[in-house]
């Protein structure tokens, strides 16, 4: 034979040895499918046993649990009734003993009250006694008090009256010579003023004359003159603050200034009398006396601490 004989008588073998092999799987595989078939619907049947058989026991199981739940539930509805039961009684005891303790505390309240109005009233009686006594005798005490009081007003009135009947008889002598000299005065013033109008007047009309009589040249000298001839020169002081003395105030201090004060040491030498000149009439000489005791210790400090 030649090889392409040999190899189709070859591949004919192999195709019906495959052939062969398939058949026979076949038939294998449709038994075990029959098998399987078989232990398929098994496995079903004892599934659905034990589906129904486990349905029961959980039936069962369930009846006993809810009947197990029902008999807790009236058991727990006892002791619930029970509870409240013995609260209601212990609220009722305890509701009638606090009345029990509330009406004896009450009823010692009572009794305390009533005897510390009882005492109140004796003790208020007893001062009232004595109040009145000592009012009485307070009274008696005005009483007697006033009666000094209104002979001794008297007898300040009677003398009061003899002095201002002996005083207005002196004053009336003294106005009467007070106001004669005063007219006198008055008079010598008078005088006075009309002879120094007339000096005045005098003066005047001799220097109008005098500056009539200039030339012009010699008028315009004498301006240039006056306008050379310097001021004189003002004194210069460092003044002391005297608002630090109690009592002067910046119009006090100014007035002062004005007068020529200007340093503690100078208030301290002045005397009361320049003073008040100075200030006019508000200054009283206790103050002034007191300005100048205070001026003089700055003075003392002041030159102390240079």
């Amino acid at each position: 034979m030649s090889g392409l004989t040999e190899d189709m008588a070859r591949l004919r073998d192999e195709i019906g040895a495959l052939r062969a092999s398939r058949s026979q799987f076949i038939k294998d595989l449709k038994y075990d499918v029959g098998e399987l078939k078989v232990n398929v619907a098994d496995f079903l049947a004892d599934s659905h046993k034990y589906h129904m058989e486990a349905g029961r026991a959980t039936r069962r199981d369930l009846m006993e649990f809810t009947s197990l739940i029902k008999n807790q539930i009236a058991a727990l509805k006892e002791e619930v009734a029970q509870m409240q039961m013995n609260f209601f009684k212990g609220h009722t005891d305890m509701a009638d003993n606090m009345k029990n303790r509330l009406h004896v505390y009450i009823s010692e309240i009572k009794k305390d009250v009533a005897d510390l109005l009882s005492v109140y009233r004796e003790d208020r009686k007893e001062m009232s006694r004595e109040t009145k006594e000592k009012l009485m005798e307070s009274m008696v005490n005005i009483k007697e008090y006033v009666a000094d009081l209104a002979n001794n007003v008297a007898e300040m009135m009677s003398g009061f009256k003899e002095d201002h009947i002996d005083v207005a008889r002196k004053g009336k002598k003294e106005r009467k010579a007070f106001l004669s000299g005063l007219a006198e005065d008055v008079a010598d013033i008078h005088r006075d003023i009309g002879r120094l109008r007339n000096v005045f007047a005098e003066d005047i009309s001799g220097a109008h004359r005098a500056w009539s009589g200039l030339r012009p040249a010699a008028r315009r000298m004498a301006k240039e003159d006056v306008k050379k001839e310097k001021p004189p020169a003002k004194e210069k002081h460092i003044a002391d603050d005297f608002t630090q003395i109690h009592g002067i105030g910046p119009g006090t201090q100014e007035r002062l200034n004005k007068g020529g004060i200007f340093t503690f040491m100078q208030l301290a030498k002045c005397q009361p009398e320049e003073i008040r000149r100075m200030i006019g009439k508000s200054g009283r000489a206790t103050q002034i006396d007191k300005w100048i005791g205070q001026a003089r210790k700055l003075a003392d400090k002041s030159s102390g601490d240079k």
